[in-house]
């Protein structure tokens, strides 16, 4: 990714879809000036899971603005060339590894939702106060909750069950050796390197194992919600 459109996508510019797998930036919302340079489909989607992108308004998800760190990192030619030589960028996560490696644009799409929404019900299920409910009655009338207030708390308590019914779900489909590795690739994001230090393999085995793995989570969230329309290739 070139960073002279990342800068521009953190002063307010935002990408949109060209074509199947391209999409090009605009330095302002509107649009109208011309188009200063292109991302492949698999950057937005890389992006998107690091959730550094977020569709612009109500609109559909073919325009995209920043959502990420909005500290606007310097251009190459204003760094210090040997602080510019010793900065060594972070290792890429095995995670976006994999979804750089698939070249179908569908694939990419129904894992980046399956990874969202496995990052949402753990949220969901770990939150401290997602299933804390409180004796109103002993705090008094005025302490009582207002009608919208308990009705956010309903929803919470609801996203809270859900969350976990899915994970008890995930966890009867996959096996604990899935789940651990579910775990260290997409909420931890360990690199390659990291992920078979921990297992003890070689890198390469490691990442056979995290395409297993999250082959079954595409497959699971494909029907357990609408992460995932049926897709016609292999996910990985």
């Amino acid at each position: 990714m070139k960073p002279r459109l990342i800068r521009a996508l953190q002063r307010g510019g935002v990408t949109a879809s060209l074509r199947t797998d391209l999409w090009g930036v605009w330095r302002a919302p509107d649009r109208r000036g011309r188009v200063i340079g292109t991302l492949s489909g698999a950057d937005v989607d890389v992006m998107r899971l690091q959730d550094k992108l977020k569709p612009l308004g109500d609109g559909p998800a073919t325009v995209l603005t920043w959502s990420g760190n909005t500290k606007v990192e310097p251009a190459a030619s204003s760094v210090d060339p040997q602080v510019f030589i010793s900065a060594q960028p972070a290792p890429a996560s095995v995670l976006e590894l994999i979804l750089r490696k698939m070249t179908s644009p569908d694939s990419r799409d129904a894992l980046r939702r399956a990874c969202e929404q496995y990052r949402h019900d753990f949220e969901q299920a770990n939150h401290p106060s997602a299933h804390v409910t409180m004796n109103w009655d002993r705090l008094g009338v005025e302490a009582r909750p207002s009608p919208s207030s308990h009705q956010h708390g309903s929803l919470r308590s609801e996203s809270y069950s859900t969350a976990c019914r899915r994970l008890a779900q995930l966890s009867d489909r996959l096996s604990s050796a899935d789940l651990f590795i579910l775990d260290l690739t997409v909420i931890r994001e360990m690199s390659r390197a990291k992920l078979a230090k921990t297992l003890g393999l070689r890198p390469a085995i490691t990442q056979r194992l995290a395409s297993g793995a999250l082959r079954g989570l595409v497959e699971f969230y494909a029907t357990q919600t609408s992460v995932s329309s049926r897709i016609g290739q292999p996910y990985l």
